[in-house]
């Protein structure tokens, strides 16, 4: 199963789920591929209940050592906050 998270309503393919309640609804039902717009969902639970996790297409964010960041990723981090504060921009 996958998530992308894309961070502008403009960029992203056909099919991403712009509203809140979709993707919170999408994520219920175990969907095995769902493209967002919802920053705030972007979470360590998606990894944990065995979720794939992208920001756009390919800057994938897994528990441990990551690519797109200098720190180690651990279930207790905020993803979200640290999206926010471009942590993953690297």
């Amino acid at each position: 199963m996958e998530i992308h998270f894309w961070e502008d309503e403009i960029y992203n393919p056909e099919g991403c789920i712009h509203g809140w309640v979709e993707t919170k609804w999408a994520l219920l039902a175990r969907q095995p591929l769902i493209h967002t717009t919802q920053m705030g969902c972007l979470s360590t639970n998606l990894l944990e209940i065995g979720y794939r996790v992208f920001l756009g297409e390919s800057k994938e964010i897994k528990l441990g050592k990551n690519d797109c960041t200098g720190r180690d990723i651990r279930t207790g981090h905020n993803l979200f906050k640290l999206w926010d504060a471009c942590e993953f921009d690297q």
